[in-house]
């Protein structure tokens, strides 16, 4: 059991260092990446706490003209990603992982003409705990009753607009964050 484990978590981190390293050779990839970084999170099978997610110590951050990986996979070190990739299990836990990038209506746009289903959230009055957390994504998925394959907060003041990307595994939302790179590099 203990073994399944180990090798389960052990995947879980492969997995993600595969998929930075997908993120940081495709060039197109830094012109989509929020000012506060992207942090991409993969989480073990029928997982329930940020212990089960695994995501980056830092961020994949931009440097000069690439996105340039910073960290190492480890469980439990994001709160963020976390929290807001085991809201998404909650309503569908096919999406095991999430990677955030940052908002425009083009990305948007572009997201929607791949396939994607799109859905935000037009918060009148935000709850407190989403204030505190300076995103509302797991509260609009809860409100939503349901995870899309991309969505998205579009801010407030002092917080980023971003859109976060739900996929499979790490390597399937780097090959989706790949794709709208290289066709917003073409707009």
């Amino acid at each position: 059991m203990m073994g399944d484990i180990f090798s389960m978590s052990a995947r879980v981190k492969s997995n993600i260092e595969k998929a930075v390293k997908m993120i940081e050779a495709c060039r197109e990839c830094a012109r989509i990446l929020p000012e506060v970084g992207t942090n991409i999170a993969m989480a073990l099978p029928n997982a329930k706490t940020l212990e089960d997610v695994a995501g980056l110590t830092g961020r994949i951050i931009r440097v000069e003209n690439r996105a340039v990986g910073v960290g190492e996979p480890k469980f439990g070190a994001t709160r963020f990603m976390g929290a807001v990739l085991l809201t998404a299990i909650r309503h569908n836990p096919k999406f095991r992982a999430a990677i955030n990038i940052k908002y425009s209506s083009q990305i948007i746009k572009i997201c929607e003409e791949l396939g994607m289903e799109t859905k935000t959230y037009e918060w009148k009055e935000k709850p407190k705990e989403a204030i505190e957390m300076k995103c509302t994504i797991p509260y609009t998925i809860d409100t939503l009753q349901r995870v899309s394959e991309v969505v998205y907060d579009l801010g407030d003041v002092g917080v980023e607009a971003l859109v976060i990307i739900f996929g499979h595994t790490a390597i399937d939302v780097a090959r989706k964050v790949i794709k709208i790179a290289k066709r917003y590099a073409k707009k």
